[in-house]
């Protein structure tokens, strides 16, 4: 059938069919996106898996301020943990929590 169409018939045959696809694609919501991420292999679901950012270190930090091991390496209290948290003032604690590290704990610290 296709020999019966003209050259430009034809070309516009295949825009439209490539049009519909692209259309067919389009998402709304977040939720369609992230499906629609899943489906073509992607499973991040758009996270950036940057994890070295000073909200994220602070975070560490923080759950290495409710250890109590941790504490006791660094000679140091709760409450003076949480203020050098917020202070910005993390490396201390997080190579503590590095030197603790352990994969098969339940917590990933000894």
């Amino acid at each position: 059938m296709a020999a019966f169409l003209p050259a430009r018939a034809t070309a516009d045959v295949v825009d439209i069919l490539s049009a519909a696809g692209t259309a067919s694609q389009v998402t709304y919501s977040s939720t369609a996106k992230n499906l629609n991420r899943l489906s073509t292999g992607d499973s991040s679901a758009g996270s950036k898996y940057h994890t070295d950012t000073v909200s994220s270190r602070k975070r560490r930090a923080a759950m290495g301020c409710k250890y109590g091991p941790v504490l006791k390496d660094l000679e140091i209290g709760a409450k003076e943990c949480n203020i050098r948290v917020l202070e910005n003032d993390v490396d201390e604690i997080l190579k503590v929590m590095e030197s603790r590290r352990c994969d098969n704990c339940a917590n990933g610290l000894r």
